[in-house]
């Protein structure tokens, strides 16, 4: 594949769940809380895109490369951290204590069931310490087969542990469209 094509692509496949929350989300809330949200949509995009970039799909690094594919996945998932690390210190305003039968869009309210935000919390300390440890993978001793091996159990379940809170903390996460895409 062409070098343009696949920025264009995940270009496309990483804004795609942003652009369909603006579109599905609801009444708009303040601006601090709508970057938080996009910050934390987008950082979860990216890092579902990560499995892709880790791959080592022929299609992707035939025209530009191995390393450039891996060097990629990198910057990106430094960059899909710092959105993960900003993304909860955005938030302020009223904690909903529990549900609003009369706010669905949960527009001036945000949530504080622990449980929804525990898995979102869990994800957040596990995400920083991957790439911490991607960074200095070379000075923890291990075969790379076996850091590849842990990279990508941990790297699936922080996927998990981010679909729970967004689908049960998420404004946006919670609509059926999103949920799916």
């Amino acid at each position: 594949m062409k070098p343009l094509f696949l920025i264009v692509a995940y270009l496309a496949a990483v804004t795609l769940p942003l652009l369909l929350s603006a579109w599905v989300g609801g009444p708009p809330r303040q601006f601090h809380q709508e970057l938080a949200s996009g910050f934390g949509i987008l950082a979860f995009s990216m890092i579902l895109v990560e499995f892709i970039l880790s791959g080592r799909f022929r299609a992707i690094s035939n025209d530009v490369g191995m390393d450039v594919t891996m060097r990629f996945h990198q910057v990106m998932a430094r960059t899909a951290l710092a959105f993960a690390l900003l993304h909860p210190f955005l938030y302020q305003g009223t904690p909903t204590g529990g549900q609003r039968p009369w706010a669905p869009t949960r527009q001036l309210t945000l949530t504080t069931d622990f449980s929804d935000l525990a898995t979102g919390i869990v994800a957040w300390l596990l995400l920083t310490g991957l790439v911490v440890m991607a960074i200095g993978r070379t000075q923890l001793g291990y075969r790379y087969e076996t850091w590849r091996l842990l990279h990508g159990i941990g790297a699936l379940l922080i996927a998990v542990l981010l679909l729970h809170h967004t689908v049960y903390a998420g404004r946006y996460g919670s609509q059926p469209v999103m949920t799916w895409v």
